[in-house]
């Protein structure tokens, strides 16, 4: 069954749906960041919201709520940053072509 709606009727109200507002961390200065939202670090790629809300529970991140809103600020974020663990650079020769093709094969039958 169709809807006895107009297109035209349809479009006003999914405009006049109330937009989902974000909140200002400009503070007057513009190009300077004071905080940060949840996807707005997603976006980053620091991780997805389960991440971030975890690091907030366990207290190594702060997190301030401006209404509905979850904020990061940015010395905060920067200090988190600094305090994650540094990753291990391993160098090694590039595998030749079939190298870790032959690699798979033998752990798998050694598993076996």
């Amino acid at each position: 069954m169709r809807s006895t709606k107009t297109r035209a009727e349809r479009a006003n109200r999914q405009t006049r749906r109330k937009k989902k507002r974000t909140p200002n961390i400009y503070l007057g200065q513009p190009g300077r960041r004071f905080a940060y939202t949840i996807a707005e670090l997603k976006q980053l790629g620091l991780g997805g919201p389960t991440f971030i809300y975890g690091e907030i529970a366990s207290g190594r991140l702060r997190a301030v709520k401006k209404r509905r809103h979850t904020l990061i600020p940015e010395e905060d974020l920067q200090a988190w940053i600094r305090g994650l663990p540094p990753t291990e650079v391993r160098t090694h020769e590039p595998a030749q072509p079939g190298q870790r093709r032959r690699a798979r094969h033998l752990a798998s039958t050694a598993a076996a």
